[in-house]
């Protein structure tokens, strides 16, 4: 594994931790962005992907697992640390409340959508960093989902928990899969996440649609509407 990052003292290394090196460091750069375009569904993504984010890393901290806050250095870095994620939690949070945006079941699958993109950033960006250098591990290891591995873009850790990790696999095609020269198991970046994705969304989809049941309803009453006029349209004609 790559060793304890420390922006302040692991010069060199700590310049490729300012590029957007995983998941929420993408969303804390672009999603300020994306808000601008005042688009709803942008907005549903900074919302729910915002969320998941922020609750994500302040309920299993691991760049944090080895710090003291005894230790000035790792204080500050813990200081940091919760100042970067906290504006992933609070801005979807006052979006809701002050009625900004509102969630809508159509929309998950964007959101589905935005999250691969971010995957995808992660993916150029740690490419970028070992094509000029500033990453200094083997193709070997760079590609290895024990290794470095930001946003788990190589595929789920083998230390991830046992559970959680046959749920992944149970949605990943083994096409999706390649056996390594270690003979560990190796997945396609980023794309592995595909199928894993799309059911993540569905379900969310699903919860929606049982919450928001009047709006599915008038929703299924306006579809309905439209098409007897076509039909009705087309008989004239």
């Amino acid at each position: 594994l790559l060793p304890t990052k420390d922006y302040l003292y692991d010069l060199p290394y700590s310049l490729f931790l300012i590029t957007p090196e995983n998941i929420c460091a993408v969303a804390v750069i672009f999603f300020p962005i994306l808000y601008l375009f005042k688009n709803k569904y942008l907005n549903d993504s900074i919302v729910v992907l915002g969320l998941i984010f922020s609750l994500a890393a302040f309920s299993v901290p691991t760049a944090l697992f080895t710090r003291s806050l005894s230790n000035p250095a790792d204080f500050i870095e813990v200081f940091r640390y919760y100042m970067c994620h906290t504006p992933l939690f609070i801005v979807p949070i006052l979006m809701l409340a002050n009625n900004l945006h509102k969630l809508s079941y159509k929309r998950y699958f964007v959101v589905g959508g935005t999250f691969m993109l971010i995957v995808t950033v992660v993916f150029i960006n740690a490419l970028l960093l070992k094509v000029t250098g500033l990453n200094q591990c083997t193709w070997e290891q760079f590609f290895s989902r024990n290794y470095s591995n930001p946003a788990m873009i190589f595929g789920p850790q083998a230390s991830l928990n046992p559970f959680a990790s046959k749920v992944i696999n149970a949605f990943v095609p083994s096409f999706f899969t390649y056996k390594t020269t270690s003979g560990d198991i190796g997945y396609l970046p980023v794309i592995w996440y595909l199928f894993p994705v799309i059911m993540i969304c569905l379900t969310f989809t699903i919860v929606g649609m049982i919450v928001e049941h009047k709006q599915v309803y008038d929703d299924y009453l306006t579809i309905k509407v439209r098409i007897m006029v076509k039909q009705e349209r087309r008989k004239k004609r």
